[in-house]
């Protein structure tokens, strides 16, 4: 178990409650506890060690024959030991091919590292709005409490009519129904988040929202860690590849070989090295057909990437749009919420002193409450923006890939 969640769990086994998870510590998480990420780590692995075998030497071969009657060698050699040479760049294409497939396996991992962090990134979003959320509701209960308290005297006093308590105590009801409502979706997006990052629910308490950075980009950059351009980079170096390694499919093949033979018009066994060089006659056009058809792979995802490229700037305009826009929207709301709890504690105070009524001050809270729940939303609108930027950049948090 990795250090963190040893920590979380030694947190809770003493009885104290954990410190809240902070988003690189969720992220950190995922990454040690996925198994996607762990498949895809192998599968870079798998690339790497299939580079090793497209680029090694051809096997050398030991040939033995024995026989009981000389007159039934099928050959002229005892002993053949054979070592095929590359004299035409064979090796040399199949390095292109494993390395355009190591890259291939790099940008599947990095699309299910973006996967993850852009579940988690999510999902821990919604955890803190829905913990705000449920806060801000357990606030209103209370306020709506206060001022059933205060109605309940002023009736008692008979300066207000009694129906008023009524109508302060259906406001506490439904203050009461709306906290149940948040703490359930609370412990919902508490268990969601958990399962994203691969620790027991109890493990997982959050804050306040997290700062992500947002910083100019270019689509340069973004073309060099988007995991969906660097698949289609990759997929077109195979292709070029395939290309390179069809061409060298009609050249001869060449071998050395070291022999002994049991014949001989002198004394001894005779030895000696020959050469062989076996140069293909005709393929019926496979090389040929090969060759386009890689040609036209490559042609493919050149088109392919300048599409995707073209979208890319496209989304990577439109997030910065988004991210400006949903700034103003909460500045705005953190300004509004500063006067509207101004306006709760005068009708407030007016009302104990009897210079406001029962409706301004039920009208201030409402007020209050849709701002509280604005400002959260609008709060969950940046941080969702900012993960759309996570996704259209390619950016990873944590630092590189391991």
């Amino acid at each position: 178990m990795n250090p963190l969640s040893l920590a979380l769990l030694s947190a809770l086994g003493t009885g104290q409650a954990p410190q809240a998870l902070s988003l690189d510590q969720a992220l950190a998480l995922a990454r040690q506890n996925r198994p996607a990420v762990r498949s895809a780590e192998l599968r870079v692995e798998q690339a790497r060690l299939q580079r090793r075998s497209l680029i090694a030497p051809l096997p050398t071969r030991l040939d033995l024959q024995a026989t009981t009657n000389r007159n039934l060698y099928g050959n002229d050699d005892d002993v053949a030991l054979s070592q095929p040479i590359d004299l035409f760049g064979r090796r040399k294409a199949n390095r292109s091919l494993g390395d355009a497939q190591i890259q291939l396996a790099e940008a599947t991992l990095r699309q299910t590292l973006g996967e993850v962090q852009g579940d988690v990134v999510d999902r821990y979003a919604d955890t803190v709005a829905a913990r705000q959320l449920a806060a801000t509701a357990q606030a209103q209960l209370e306020l709506a409490q206060r001022l059933l308290d205060a109605t309940t005297k002023r009736a008692e006093g008979g300066i207000v009519p009694p129906v008023q308590i009524k109508r302060v105590a259906l406001e506490v009801e439904r203050a009461r129904q709306t906290l149940s409502l948040r703490q359930a979706t609370e412990a919902a997006a508490r268990r969601r988040l958990a399962g994203a990052v691969g620790v027991p629910t109890e493990q997982i308490v959050v804050a306040e929202f997290a700062a992500v950075p947002v910083v100019p980009i270019d689509i340069a950059t973004v073309a060099r860690q988007r995991a969906d351009l660097l698949a289609i980079s990759a997929q077109f170096a195979i292709a070029q590849a395939n290309i390179g390694v069809s061409q060298l499919q009609f050249r001869p093949d060449f071998e050395i070989s070291a022999r002994t033979s049991p014949y001989s018009y002198g004394p001894g066994q005779p030895a000696g090295l020959r050469a062989t060089l076996s140069i293909p006659v005709y393929d019926f056009g496979r090389r040929k057909n090969d060759v386009k058809a890689g040609q036209a792979a490559a042609e493919a995802e050149r088109r392919a990437l300048a599409d995707a490229t073209a979208r890319a700037q496209a989304d990577l305009d439109a997030v910065n749009l988004e991210i400006a826009a949903a700034n103003a929207q909460r500045e705005g709301f953190e300004r509004l919420l500063a006067d509207t709890r101004e306006l709760v504690r005068v009708t407030s105070f007016g009302y104990n002193e009897g210079a406001t009524t029962l409706l301004e001050v039920l009208e201030a809270t409402r007020a209050l409450r849709e701002v509280e729940e604005s400002l959260v939303e609008s709060r969950l609108r940046v941080a969702q923006a900012q993960a759309a930027y996570l996704r259209t950049t390619g950016t990873l948090l944590g630092g590189p890939l391991r």
